[in-house]
């Protein structure tokens, strides 16, 4: 047996990994990737969430410099 056309493994991975709109079609969600990153070494603090909200932003603010802090590079201005 052969593997399944595409289009049919699409169907199954919308129905497995998505809840299914009235329509039938699978409903995809989206992200938002939030990015801090250093001038100097490059190192890079990453965060997915699910909206651009300013209490989101400021928590990933926090969060990223921590993350610098703890890499000890000093933050200046964020």
């Amino acid at each position: 047996m052969g593997a399944p056309a595409a289009s049919q493994q699409g169907d199954r991975n919308a129905r497995a990994t998505t809840p299914l709109r009235n329509s039938g079609r699978a409903m995809i969600d989206h992200s938002y990737l939030h990015t801090a990153i250093d001038d100097h070494p490059r190192p890079a603090h990453l965060q997915i969430l699910a909206d651009e909200r300013r209490e989101t932003a400021a928590a990933f603010c926090s969060h990223a410099h921590q993350f610098f802090t703890d890499a000890g590079i000093t933050v200046a201005a964020f």
